[in-house]
């Protein structure tokens, strides 16, 4: 008769085991959050730059009807509003966890406009997040700046590393633009005046640019 030996190990871990390896994938998930979160800020990034491309292209198609010309407006959501109904959808205008939709709208748009039933406002306080350079048209200079993210605060071509302020959503170290001949673009910003800089000139503040803000939400 075979007698078990009272002092062999049984299988399996022990606790002080399981909490050392608790304890490892704990570690290596902190490790790589950095790494995931700078993977989905880039994909929304991408995707708020995409969005931006379809504006232009909204802006192209309203030129054609409109005399060669873009919309006009003392905001960006009064000139961009013009193209909600061609575009059939506010969700262009919308990037998620931009400070410049506020509270109201901080889950996507409403998407009743004036056009629409029952009737509302294109794109209300709150419902778009990019700031427009007004007075162009399909036949301005290829380079110059048209679309971008959305400023600080009455600080045009300036933007904050402070996430919970409008202009801060992507930290103060990129942005998204979209140039007159419709390329886009997330360029990196300076890192200490948070403006956009080429060859020691302010992109935001050349001649023939008159960016304007969206509007902010509640």
């Amino acid at each position: 008769m075979k007698v078990k030996n009272p002092y062999q190990r049984r299988g399996g871990f022990t606790l002080v085991e399981l909490l050392v390896v608790i304890s490892i994938i704990a570690i290596l998930a902190t490790a790589s959050f950095p790494a995931m979160n700078a993977v989905l800020t880039n994909a929304r990034m991408n995707a708020s730059m995409q969005n931006a491309v379809n504006i232009h292209k909204g802006l192209v198609n309203y030129a054609s009807g409109s005399s060669g010309l873009y919309p006009d407006g003392n905001t960006a959501n009064e000139a961009l509003g013009y193209l909600v109904d061609d575009l059939t959808s506010e969700k262009p205008f919308y990037v998620s966890g931009d400070p410049w939709h506020g509270q109201t709208f901080a889950k996507g748009p409403d998407n009743l406009w004036e056009f629409s039933s029952p009737s509302g406002t294109a794109l209300e306080a709150g419902e778009n997040a990019y700031a427009f350079s007004v007075g162009m048209s399909p036949e301005s200079d290829a380079r110059l700046p048209l679309i971008a993210s959305g400023f600080t605060e009455g600080g045009v071509g300036t933007y904050t590393n402070d996430q919970t302020k409008p202009g801060g959503r992507w930290k103060g170290k990129k942005c998204v633009i979209v140039y007159a001949d419709g390329k886009g673009d997330t360029p990196e910003l300076d890192r200490k005046s948070f403006k956009l800089m080429e060859n020691g000139y302010d992109v935001f503040g050349q001649d023939g640019v008159d960016f304007k803000n969206p509007v902010k939400g509640n």
